[in-house]
């Protein structure tokens, strides 16, 4: 039996049902019939848009030109926002994972009660194009069964921001900590890393190394000799990023980033209240802490050129960090919303 050709984006995300690995995108589309479909109908339903400029399809045919066109970065750089406004029923449970905050933690408790999209499903370091084919495969098998789906990995708040994807009866939230911890924790994170995967296997530890101009970690670093690389590191932006909170939140500054926070209404907690907020929030009576790192750079080894480069790093996540943690202390809770942040 050929079914008719898919009338809308939600129709084109539920034909991955039909994949197959072996067969590729042929398991799919041999079983539609997209002889007749329009190119501008094809674009429309599989990018979200008509694409302007497109001029003639590379190919007559509806099925092989449906074929190009999920297989394109066209497809590929929306397929988050787009997946979500496919399945408008679905309540949305919406995370913004500042790095080193407790995020992989709480996405490790979250993803065992709730259906997890992952927020890097657009990135192709992270996903081939068949692996996505699959992943998109198993969300829409098990979407019928759902009704909430819970957005993980590193997603700005401007991305959910920026395409009205924040919607009254969802929830977003995030999870902030002192901008010198944060600093010293994410060195000790990336170290860490590497300590365990040498050779660069993952695409984060992989990019590391390039940074570092190493095809592996040099066989004379081991975790008792790790301090000078550490400061190093501590000393390079593209490793370890400047105002790492507000770069989550806004643009990098902490005026962006209160504008967002406020603007969104975003649930904060910070990693002190942190426990309290899993028990009264998801039930959890205690985090797995998920993700510890290895204690290479301590504030003990910092010396006054370090601690100068930290204050350097955080000045904008600090001011960020004092207002967000005043208006915890004034309300008494476990996390507030944006708008309980008062103007300065």
């Amino acid at each position: 039996m050929r079914f008719p050709p898919p009338k809308n984006a939600r129709d084109v995300f539920q034909m991955f049902g039909l994949y197959d690995k072996q067969q590729g995108l042929k398991s799919i589309l041999d079983r539609f019939d997209l002889g007749d479909a329009s190119p501008d109908h094809l674009q429309r339903i599989v990018l979200g848009h008509v694409a302007q400029g497109s001029g003639v399809p590379s190919s007559s045919d509806g099925s092989a030109y449906m074929q190009e066109l999920l297989s394109s970065d066209e497809f590929r750089r929306p397929i988050l926002a787009n997946f979500l406004n496919a399945f408008p029923e679905k309540t949305r449970l919406l995370f913004v994972h500042i790095p080193k905050c407790a995020g992989t933690d709480l996405a490790h408790i979250l993803s065992k009660r709730y259906l997890t999209i992952s927020g890097t499903i657009d990135h192709p370091a992270w996903f081939t194009v068949e692996g996505r084919f699959e992943y998109l495969r198993d969300l829409v098998l098990s979407a019928p069964f759902i009704d909430t789906f819970f957005v993980g990995g590193h997603v700005p708040l401007r991305f959910y921001l920026n395409r009205k994807l924040i919607r009254p009866h969802d929830r977003i939230f995030t999870i902030i900590r002192d901008p010198i911890d944060l600093v010293i924790s994410s060195v000790n994170y990336r170290l860490t890393r590497l300590l365990n995967d040498r050779a660069g296997k993952s695409p984060d530890t992989r990019e590391w190394l390039n940074k570092l101009g190493w095809q592996s970690l040099p066989d004379n670093i081991h975790e008792a000799s790790a301090v000078p690389l550490a400061k190093q590191m501590l000393r390079d932006s593209q490793l370890v990023p400047d105002n790492t909170i507000c770069r989550s939140l806004g643009d990098g500054t902490s005026a962006s980033a209160l504008a967002n926070v406020m603007k969104s209404g975003i649930e904060i907690t910070d990693i002190t209240r942190y426990e309290s907020w899993l028990r009264e929030n998801w039930g959890v009576p205690r985090s797995a802490r998920a993700n510890a790192s290895r204690k290479i750079l301590t504030d003990a080894i910092l010396d006054p050129a370090d601690r100068a480069i930290i204050m350097q790093k955080t000045e904008d996540d600090s001011e960020l960090y004092c207002r967000v943690m005043e208006a915890l202390g004034e309300k008494g809770l476990a996390s507030i919303r944006g708008s309980d942040i008062k103007f300065a």
